[in-house]
């Protein structure tokens, strides 16, 4: 995405990354585009990067279960644990009510 909310931990770490690093910023933009502001949010460059090494996601009352299931999932700091397949992500509960074949065709 080009902006520092949505830098990955293993970026910030200067470590070797891939396609898990994607996954992890569209897990922020999901949390942001539910809650109106990133997970790890400061207006200072060097505290939000220490929030997205080191804390957690905090919740709101209005994140459901199956949201908090998925956001926990795209948000995990280590890569190799993370939600990091389209497919697993398509099947997920959050988006059980979308038709991928029709979403795919744009016959929504």
């Amino acid at each position: 995405v080009g902006t520092p909310e949505y830098l990955a931990p293993e970026i910030l770490l200067k470590q070797e990354y891939g396609f898990e690093c994607d996954w992890w910023s569209f897990g922020v933009l999901l949390y942001e585009m539910i809650t109106g502001i990133p997970p790890f949010y400061s207006k200072d460059k060097e505290v939000l990067y220490d929030n997205i090494l080191t804390k957690d996601v905090e919740w709101k009352k209005y994140h459901t279960p199956v949201i908090k299931d998925l956001l926990t999932q795209l948000l995990t700091k280590d890569p190799q644990q993370r939600l990091a397949s389209a497919e697993a992500i398509m099947k997920h509960k959050f988006f059980a009510h979308i038709d991928w074949t029709r979403m795919l065709q744009r016959n929504y």
